[in-house]
């Protein structure tokens, strides 16, 4: 997702769209890194907010310490380990569209809640969806936060259990972030 959105800005020759498309490289940046305070540094407003779409009703976090939890909570159940296929991305002045596939590698916990309840907490599981995210920009430039649907990304369907093998490292890496974040946190 990174290389993709980056051979985007560098074509790119509108000041404003290449701006824009800094700030999205930022935020993907710290989801690869794991690096919650640079995934929320790409929001220069003080109170970002999500739309999420579930059910048709909007579940997403307002404010910069709701979709810092959100994050927070998505590295602890190890929930970032994402493959994002773009094959479309569409700037104008206030949106940046992308769209393709999005793969998560995800823990039987978090499958789990996510609406299989016969999930095996103890393997690791693919997940694979289309995914289509509107980043919002203000009139000033400024990423305003994302939009995107969850109804897709529920339920056993288009999910794969993976042999240990198959579990990339990134998985494990993210493990042990996740576990350098919590001892960092505790008690906060």
């Amino acid at each position: 997702m990174v290389r993709r959105v980056r051979g985007r800005y560098e074509v790119t020759r509108n000041v404003r769209h290449k701006q824009m498309l800094e700030q999205v490289l930022e935020h993907l940046q710290g989801e690869v890194d794991f690096d919650l305070d640079r995934l929320m540094n790409a929001y220069p407003v003080p109170e970002p907010r999500y739309r999420v779409w579930r059910d048709g009703a909007d579940i997403g976090p307002k404010g910069r310490k709701a979709v810092r939890e959100w994050y927070a909570g998505h590295l602890r159940a190890r929930g970032l380990v994402l493959q994002y296929d773009i094959e479309t991305i569409v700037v104008d002045d206030r949106t940046i569209v992308t769209d393709g596939y999005m793969s998560a590698v995800l823990p039987g916990q978090c499958v789990r809640a996510r609406g299989v309840p016969d999930a095996d907490p103890s393997k690791i599981y693919l997940k694979r969806y289309r995914n289509c995210i509107l980043w919002p920009f203000s009139e000033a430039g400024e990423l305003i936060g994302e939009e995107f649907h969850l109804s897709g990304n529920l339920g056993d369907s288009h999910l794969w259990i993976l042999d240990d093998a198959d579990v990339p490292q990134v998985f494990h890496r993210l493990t042990k972030a996740a576990e350098a974040f919590e001892k960092r946190t505790a008690g906060t």
